[in-house]
């Protein structure tokens, strides 16, 4: 007999075969995770889902990854479409591996908007995702006009974010 063609001893044939309920329980988390990552099926389920109040303790060691600018004056023209405009920002910062952060503030009587980063990962500065959005947006609507928020000023900002009105946005660049 050849020896390619030797009958493979039944605990080796035993390792060998899948498991189908193991295979069946694969299938089911990975297209459970097709849903949520891919189609963004978690979103619909969002109203349902409790806001988890923001952990300050968590803030303060997570503020050297978070960089905001006050946008005080903005201009573009009447008939421009700023959706795309802003698509091409988002774009350019997910590049970098970095979230869009957006925060809008209002006593009712005075709204204040703030754009900026986070940056997902360990290894990179917060500053090539910063650069990227200031000078995106700078490109993208000329005559912009934005503060820079120092590390003081954006942990007073989000620690006075009331945890009832947060709204969250998902979207693919």
């Amino acid at each position: 007999m050849p020896e390619d063609k030797l009958p493979v001893p039944k605990k080796e044939r035993d390792a060998l075969t899948p498991d189908p309920q193991a295979m069946s329980k694969g299938f089911a988390q990975a297209f459970r995770l097709v849903d949520d990552v891919v189609l963004k099926n978690y979103i619909t389920a969002l109203p349902q889902l409790e806001v988890v109040p923001l952990d300050k303790a968590a803030l303060g060691n997570n503020l050297g990854k978070i960089r905001l600018f006050r946008i005080s004056e903005m201009v573009y023209e009447r008939d421009e479409s700023a959706t795309y405009k802003f698509a091409s920002v988002f774009n350019a910062v997910a590049a970098t591996d970095s979230a869009i952060v957006t925060v809008i503030d209002s006593d009712g009587v005075k709204t204040d908007f703030y754009l900026g980063i986070r940056s997902l990962s360990e290894q990179n500065s917060t500053q090539t995702s910063y650069a990227t959005l200031t000078n995106a947006m700078k490109g993208q609507f000329p005559g912009m006009r934005m503060e820079n928020l120092k590390e003081p000023q954006i942990k007073t900002l989000l620690e006075s974010i009331d945890s009832g009105a947060l709204t969250s946005v998902s979207c693919v660049a």
